[in-house]
């Protein structure tokens, strides 16, 4: 059903996983016509080795296209006055970053809804996907969901499911973003035309995601292959998966993976804390199993493969790694 006047709507996002529904709702013209009257953003931050002020990716994408933009850390009164001035019809958030009080909820006739990177109630919080990745999880997903008081805690009226397998942090995110922005569209049709059902959630099966520290992503001997390889996969830039060398360098692991095993390979019979690098690469002994690291950036060097650290090495039968 084509509708007479578009939906006015507020989006809120801030990183890159949320460009995708902002330039969804951008094209959309028709079924539902969506007017996107103004974007709410972090403000810019520093980043880069010259740690020069970048804005941030929904900024840059909302500045293309002649979008007003706000920017702010959190929700405050003289932004939803602004915000409230516009009378929106609906308001959409994709990883803003800030919680929103109930008196913005208030603001927009038809509500708020949020593209969660989950299947909600599982991994409520700012760290879905590098959770899911942690505990082992096969698949997650998106679930399009109403915004309420409670930290996720709304009815959703979609979901969509993805496989986890081998893939990181990086590659899951913007699969999940893309996934987000094709159920985002079909909500908010689903609102314009009144048709949309609320599915509350099960409080039974609540997990939590809280943010990730950069102590959890300490690989060590200690855990096992399964679980190192895990921090690898759910490792960023802003939590990066480290280990330290009985040499005092630590070193960033960028990817690794189960190496080749069998009476032939060495790596195969790798004891925890020990290190094996040589012209095949580089392996760590951890319980259950050793790993090998595929690239690696050194402490205050660039990216390099792991066959090219372990040629650097010296005194390699002395070397052991974690604590």
């Amino acid at each position: 059903m084509a509708n007479s006047q578009p939906i006015k709507t507020i989006f809120l996002g801030t990183p890159s996983f949320a460009v995708p529904s902002l330039e969804a709702l951008l094209s959309q013209k028709e079924n539902p016509a969506v007017e996107v009257a103004a974007v709410v953003t972090r403000p810019d931050a520093k980043r880069g080795r010259g740690n020069a002020l970048t804005p941030s990716p929904v900024k840059e994408a909302a500045l293309k296209a002649g979008v007003p933009v706000f920017e702010e850390n959190r929700m405050t009164p003289d932004l939803e006055a602004i915000l409230a001035a516009l009378k929106p019809d609906l308001a959409v958030v994709a990883a803003f970053g800030a919680l929103l009080p109930t008196a913005f909820l208030e603001i927009p006739k038809k509500g708020t809804i949020n593209v969660h990177a989950s299947l909600l109630p599982r991994w409520r919080g700012a760290a879905p996907i590098e959770r899911a990745i942690l505990a082992g999880d096969e698949t997650t997903g998106i679930s399009i969901m109403r915004v309420e008081e409670g930290l996720d805690s709304g009815p959703y009226a979609l979901q969509g499911e993805v496989s986890i397998v081998e893939k990181t942090a990086g590659e899951l995110t913007d699969e999940l973003a893309d996934l987000g922005a094709r159920l985002l569209v079909e909500t908010v049709a689903a609102i314009a035309d009144d048709t949309v059902r609320w599915i509350e959630q099960d409080e039974t099966k609540v997990t939590l995601a809280p943010k990730i520290e950069k102590e959890e992503m300490h690989l060590s001997p200690s855990k096992t292959r399964d679980e190192n390889l895990r921090i690898v996969q759910a490792s960023s830039s802003k939590a990066p998966a480290r280990l330290k060398l009985s040499n005092g360098k630590n070193v960033r692991i960028v990817s690794a993976r189960e190496p080749l095993t069998g009476q032939n390979f060495p790596q195969a019979h790798l004891e925890p804390f020990e290190v094996l690098a040589d012209k095949t690469g580089l392996f760590f002994g951890a319980n259950e199993g050793a790993f090998e690291a595929l690239e690696v950036i050194p402490e205050g060097k660039k990216k390099i493969s792991g066959v090219d650290f372990a040629r650097g090495l010296q005194n390699v039968k002395d070397l052991r790694w974690g604590s």
